[in-house]
């Protein structure tokens, strides 16, 4: 049984008007925000050059990599760096180090 023309205008408008009020609604939700106050950023590397972040703290590494991860709280940041630093390299001669920066 086909389906009549009239039937079919009647859907198209009601599924517009649909999408418009979902599109509207859509628009009017806030944005979700990121609320973190700090980033966690963490140093590992090996045995070679001077490397470090800083502040007197200098190792020698012939590789390294660096990660950022971002916190909710500069306390948390800071237990999780100090966490990041007393856990023992996989390698023999490696070094760990972290920095927490402030989120303003």
């Amino acid at each position: 049984m086909p389906i009549s023309s009239s039937f079919m205008k009647d859907n198209i408008q009601i599924i517009k008007k649909l999408f418009i009020t979902f599109i509207a609604f859509g628009i009017s939700l806030p944005i979700p925000t990121f609320a973190n106050e700090a980033w966690l950023v963490i140093l590992h590397g090996t045995e070679g050059r001077e490397t470090g972040f800083g502040g007197g703290k200098k190792y020698s590494a012939d590789g390294s990599a660096m990660a950022t991860i971002p916190m909710k709280i500069m306390k948390g940041c800071i237990e999780e760096g100090r966490k990041w630093v007393s856990t023992p390299s996989p390698f023999e001669k490696g070094l760990r180090d972290f920095q927490c920066i402030e989120v303003k």
